[in-house]
């Protein structure tokens, strides 16, 4: 596990959708079938997380703002999440976080009435903005009155910084920690630490810093908030030279290093097999919600070196099937 986010912020819980649509190729459908696959839709999951928790008391489906920050608007009207939430029973609103208004009727958007605040935006987002105080004072007011539910708090995001996974990893955090949780981390969790104090903190036989620099092959560089792969690098896909700068740059700011994680090659064959099989180390995006694994899907590049994966910077993606008990070898076409 390289990496662990954890808001309502989180993008791809669309995946059911591409789950169905392979299912609609009647071969595949054929093999799923006889193999007893299934597969479990992250977006159903999601929104009774969100019934369980934000949504208590709220109504069976109760009306969700989804709203965005002031300096980056989505505009979602037409997109496939919005529509699916839809179909799912829900009323959805779309505004930033400035439309919000709060009063003895409770809090609007629009005009409307919103049970549920469906945040967007992340902690990181809020901190940058001098004015985020005076933006979010009417959905506080409204949170603090119980007049409306917030999916998922901000603080939340805390426990998706990389610097959490840099405290696990640490043999000072480990030892907190009682045996099977400790058992779990140093079976799941590569070697990752935090670059602050990476001059002076030992590491082997010298400093954090010598022990970063000389092992650029199999390190990874990460910001400890981001999003989207932004400033991830690499460092068997730099020179001594660039990965020196990086990591002087970094030690200035909160960065994390993490170790590589050993991966094997995929094979793809191309349709007919007339052309040799490519290969593709594959990054898995698995979510997690009150109802446990709830799907996920992989993504690579084909016949590429490569370090981190994002949508959007041109990756094939793909969804995941479960095996059922062969006993039970009926297909599932969701978890609703």
């Amino acid at each position: 596990m390289v990496e662990f986010n954890t808001s309502s912020s989180l993008g791809s819980f669309e995946f059911g959708e591409l789950c169905r649509a392979v299912l609609a190729d009647p071969h595949f459908r054929k093999f799923a079938e006889e193999e007893g696959l299934y597969y479990v839709d992250p977006l159903a999951c999601m929104a009774d997380t969100l019934l369980a928790t934000a949504g208590a008391g709220r109504g069976d489906r109760p009306t969700v703002a989804l709203v965005h920050w002031t300096t980056s608007p989505v505009a979602v009207d037409a997109s496939l999440f919005s529509d699916l939430f839809t179909e799912l029973g829900f009323r959805l609103v779309n505004c930033t976080v400035a439309d919000l208004e709060y009063d003895a009727g409770g809090l609007t958007a629009h005009g409307t009435k919103v049970d549920v605040v469906y945040r967007t935006f992340l902690l990181k987002t809020v901190a940058a903005d001098p004015a985020a105080l005076d933006l979010l004072a009417p959905l506080i007011a409204a949170v603090r009155d119980d007049a409306v539910g917030l999916f998922s708090p901000l603080n939340a995001d805390l426990y998706g910084t990389k610097a959490a996974m840099a405290m696990l990893s640490e043999p000072a955090g480990r030892q907190l920690l009682p045996p099977d949780e400790r058992g779990a981390v140093e079976r799941l969790l590569p070697w990752t630490r935090s670059l602050r104090d990476a001059r002076t903190r030992e590491e082997g036989q010298g400093s954090l810093l010598e022990h970063v620099l000389a092992h650029r092959g199999d390190l990874v560089l990460k910001p400890s908030v981001g999003h989207a792969g932004q400033g991830v690098r690499a460092g068997w896909m730099c020179s001594d030279e660039e990965w020196r700068g990086l990591v002087q740059e970094a030690l200035g700011g909160d960065f994390i290093v993490q170790s590589r994680a050993p991966s094997v090659a995929e094979r793809f064959f191309p349709p007919g097999g007339s052309e040799p099989a490519s290969t593709c180390f594959l990054h898995w995006g698995l979510f997690v919600t009150k109802a446990g694994l709830s799907g996920g899907f992989v993504k690579g590049l084909l016949d590429q070196e490569q370090d981190i994966r994002f949508l959007g910077d041109g990756s094939r993606v793909g969804c995941v099937f479960h095996a059922a008990d062969p006993s039970l070898a009926t297909l599932h076409e969701s978890s609703t």
